[in-house]
């Protein structure tokens, strides 16, 4: 008895439902009740001996799982397929090929396409802030007229297509940017006609600190673009198509009539993305290029509700009441 001791001075209940809770106290009552003690005591110890062995068993398998999940992190290589048969190839077919050849086409012909819903002029320079917001009303339409090209898209539910372009649209042009961006000038310009954006054109409007956040987030788009701009053709596609990426502003997000059509337009231009990635520049390259900008693209998202709001406060009422009414919508103003 001197092993097992009692916190409760040897008062506890002993029954059916209650004699694990107190070893010391089991071994009085079956000892009254004329059982050998040494008997016992060595079938206490093993069952105390058995109890801490599955714990320290659960306490290692559950530090080796943090491990594994800890160097799964952390591992540049971690991604790295171990063996052929471990991972299923991907593949691109002759209807995949043709399908982000098509989106290729189609985000050149958006400027032709949208050429007379255009409701500011491109060759126009803009001298202010709300000037600066309306004139983004080009880029907004030219991506407008690119994803109704888009199959998958142009099938959709009439107020899913709504609402994903009034909630999804806006933030995918700074990304849409670095399509039309010219390194040796350093400027963004879709087609010869336009007024070329610049540095100076964004100080002007948002100010040098946004500007200077801004850009190491674009930075990376576009050494993607320089590398394949099939990558960010399709990836704009993946992110229109995606629901809830104004989660976190202060606006709420109805709901879609149809999620399981979105669903399966978004998994469709997803897998096309990743087949192409992976199938063009291999799998490592591919874990690299889709993390970067997914954390780019979660950076500039966060960084835009900031800008948003600041530029929303800057503005006067009266002057937002003379934003174009698809900016206002867009805007969520």
């Amino acid at each position: 008895m001197e092993t097992l001791s009692c916190r409760y001075k040897n008062t506890c209940t002993v029954t059916l439902e209650t004699r694990r809770r107190c070893s010391a106290c089991r071994l009085n009552k079956c000892l009254r009740y004329g059982m050998k003690r040494e008997r016992l005591i060595k079938a206490e110890k093993k069952s105390i001996e058995r109890r801490q062995c599955r714990e320290e068993r659960t306490n290692i398998s559950a530090i080796n799982e943090q491990n594994s999940q800890l160097q799964l992190l952390t591992s540049p290589d971690s991604y790295s397929p171990q063996t052929s048969s471990q991972i299923q190839r991907a593949i691109l077919n002759s209807d995949d090929l043709q399908r982000i050849e098509m989106v290729q086409t189609a985000f050149e012909k958006r400027i032709e396409l949208a050429r007379d819903n255009l409701l500011w002029n491109p060759t126009v320079h803009s001298t202010n802030l709300l000037e600066f917001l309306n004139s983004r009303s080009v880029p907004a339409m030219r991506l407008v007229a690119f994803f109704k090209q888009i199959p998958e898209f142009t099938q959709l539910n009439s107020e899913d297509k709504f609402i994903l372009t009034k909630y999804n649209l806006m933030p995918l042009l700074v990304p849409s940017f670095a399509l039309s961006f010219k390194k040796d000038t350093r400027q963004v310009i879709e087609t010869n006609t336009d007024i070329p954006w610049d540095e100076s054109a964004f100080q002007q409007a948002i100010g040098t600190n946004y500007l200077l956040q801004i850009k190491p987030i674009f930075a990376p788009f576009v050494e993607i673009v320089q590398y394949d701009q099939k990558i960010m053709q399709l990836f704009l596609i993946v992110l229109f198509l995606s629901k809830g990426l104004s989660t976190g502003e202060d606006i709420t997000e109805p709901i879609l009539r149809d999620y399981m059509a979105v669903y399966r337009a978004h998994n469709f231009y997803t897998k096309l993305l990743w087949n192409y990635m992976e199938v063009t520049h291999g799998i490592k390259v591919a874990y690299r290029i889709f993390s970067k900008l997914i954390f780019q693209y979660l950076r500039w998202l966060n960084l835009r509700r900031t800008i948003a709001l600041d530029v929303q406060q800057s503005l006067p009422r009266t002057e937002q009441s003379n934003i174009f009414p698809v900016m206002q919508s867009l805007f969520h103003i």
